[in-house]
Parts: C-alpha cells; structure tokens; sequence
C-alpha cells in the first residue's frame, strides 16, 4: 500500500542507499521532496521508497547526486514494484506533474536490483532518455596489477 508518510513502528527492510538519506537529499536541496513508501502490513515492513523533488511541473530524483529513483527490498516481487512506480505515477499525474525525471543506480551497483527495477519501469510504460557505460572494478583479496593485462601494467 502506498503512504506519504512511514507510520509507527515501521522499519525498512533494507538500507537506503547514502544518496536516498534524509540527511544527503536535505543537503542536494532543502525543501520541495516528496517521499511515498511503500508498505507490508504483515510485517510493519517499509519494503520500498521513492525520494522525488518537486519543482512546478518536473519530479526529479535525484536533485543533485550520483543516482536516485526507487529502492526496495530484495524480496519485493516485481509486481509489487510496478504497482508501487505504477501508483506513484498516478498520485503525481493527479497532482499536474508532467515529467518524472530519474536516474537509476549503476547495474552493476547491484544487477539484481537493477535488472527488477529497469523492467519495473519498463512495465509502467517508462523509457530511457540517456544511457551511460559504466566500468567497475571488483574489490577482493587479488591486487590490481595481478588482474590486469601485462600490457596495462606497463
């Protein structure tokens, strides 16, 4: 069920990312968001959140940061997600929002997520406007110079 506001004794079911944080978004911009959550009655569980802000017509996540858009719990089935972006939408279309504009986390800042959330959004009739490649370097136990091609080393 989507809420404006976590209800008592509601916990998350998982971390919100540094940029989603109250603390970080009232850095970006201190006024104009509008957070929905989305929740689990069974388990008094906040199994989703989306942090949008609001200017005149536009609802832009994030303001000014790396990434944004919605998070959730691992466990939430992927038409729960849809529903959640699907009933966002419409709130903020009753509300004359004429654009919403996101930009997701890295895929592989975690592809599991990314993958749901992507078809998510695909399935409530969302598209991609800019796409960027995006290179990572695992960490492990193995040094940079032992992972890379002897050419690069030089």
């Amino acid at each position: 069920m989507l809420s404006l506001t976590p209800p008592a004794g509601f916990e998350f079911a998982f971390k919100e990312y540094l940029f989603n944080s109250e603390n970080h978004r009232k850095s970006q911009i201190l006024t104009g968001w509008q957070s929905f959550y989305w929740l689990d009655f069974k388990k008094n569980a906040i199994t989703a959140v989306w942090h949008l802000h609001i200017n005149e017509n536009d609802a832009i996540s994030p303001y000014r940061a790396t990434f944004g858009g919605p998070q959730f719990s691992s466990g939430l089935p992927l038409r729960d997600l849809t529903t959640f972006i699907q009933a966002v939408t419409e709130y903020l279309k009753e509300r004359n929002i004429k654009a919403i504009k996101t930009i997701l986390p890295p895929q592989g800042y975690d592809n599991a997520q990314f993958v749901k959330m992507y078809q998510a959004y695909s399935d409530s009739d969302y598209y991609p406007t800019k796409s960027e490649i995006v290179a990572g370097i695992p960490i492990d136990s193995h040094s940079f110079e032992s992972i890379i091609h002897t050419s690069e080393r030089k």
